[in-house]
């Protein structure tokens, strides 16, 4: 009995935030929405997904520091390893703001490469491995410009 009572609470406790959350037959989230207490939108995202249980895409509401409202679309692709190949922003309200980015990943499923197009041109990150796929180094480029190299240090961790 006492589990039951404490899921009614937080359940009040969901109300009471103004929070409200749906799920679909297979108890995947399909729909968030936050509100004030006065019922005032501030948040509302709608989920899809693929045959696999993978998100498809979302449908945003976004109240802004303005309070003005925000809406976009984002959509995600994946291969047949269940790896994120493409994600496309489209925002109804500000398309300067949209953007999509393609990944390309090794055969062990290293990502060596990160793509973005937007309005303000394109970015690209290519990554290096070494021998024990370790990430080392990251390149970037903006618009092809020269490019930003990032090294990373990696070792061994030991234990006392």
């Amino acid at each position: 009995m006492k589990r039951l009572e404490l899921y009614a609470e937080h359940l009040r406790a969901e109300q009471r935030c103004g929070r409200a959350r749906n799920y679909d037959v297979l108890n995947r989230l399909t729909d968030l929405v936050q509100q004030t207490a006065g019922g005032t939108l501030l948040a509302s995202y709608h989920y899809t997904y693929t045959a696999d249980n993978q998100k498809a895409s979302v449908d945003e509401t976004l109240r802004q520091p303005d309070n003005s409202l925000q809406s976009g679309h984002t959509d995600w692709t994946y291969d047949a390893l269940r790896r994120l190949v493409d994600e496309v922003y489209t925002n109804y309200t500000d398309s300067t703001l949209v953007y999509s980015t393609a990944y390309v990943y090794d055969l062990v499923g290293n990502r060596l490469q990160k793509l973005t197009t937007n309005n303000s041109g394109t970015d690209q990150a290519n990554d290096q491995f070494n021998a024990a796929d370790e990430l080392f180094k990251e390149i970037g480029t903006h618009n092809g410009n020269p490019p930003d190299v990032g090294s990373i240090s990696v070792g061994l961790a030991t234990c006392p």
